[in-house]
This record gives C-alpha cells, structure tokens and sequence, in this order.
C-alpha cells in the first residue's frame, strides 16, 4: 500500500512486464514497482521493462535507458530482466 492505494502483485505471477516508455507516468510505475517489491520483500519477483521506439520519439528508448539505469542503482535487490526493445 502506498498512500493508502493498494496495488496487489499477484503471488501467482514471477514476472511483471512494465511498458516503460522512458516518460515520467511509466518511470513513476517502475519506481512504485520496485518500491512495493522492497517494502514486501517480494525479491522472487523480475520486472521486465518493455519499450516501444517510436517513430516520431526516436529518443524515448535512450530515454528509457537512462531511467532504468537509475531505477536500478536506486533497489539494487530488486532482480531486472533484459530491457526489451521492439517497434
């Protein structure tokens, strides 16, 4: 719970695909994400950071990049899949 908006990650489920666009919307849910991961000790989970390059935001995906890279140093426990591109 954070803010006293529950979000549920479903103990069925190992992976969480995130579209992570490399905008502030999907970088919030990724550090809520990894957040809620931490504060439930749920460090089975893996995130899998999905991002579309757009062809009129050809940036977004370094973007992106740059973003997770941060994500990543601040929950070090919290396990990464590869960063999958596709357009």
């Amino acid at each position: 719970m954070i803010d006293n908006v529950e979000i549920e990650i479903l103990e069925t489920h190992n992976r969480i695909g995130i579209n992570f666009s490399g905008g502030a919307d999907s970088a919030m849910i990724m550090y809520l994400t990894c957040l809620l991961i931490e504060q439930n000790d749920l460090y089975h989970k893996t995130i899998v950071p999905l991002t579309g390059i757009e062809l009129n935001r050809p940036f977004n995906a370094d973007a992106a990049e740059d973003i997770l890279k941060i994500i990543k140093e601040t929950f070090p426990r919290v396990k990464f899949a590869k960063h999958e591109l596709f357009e």
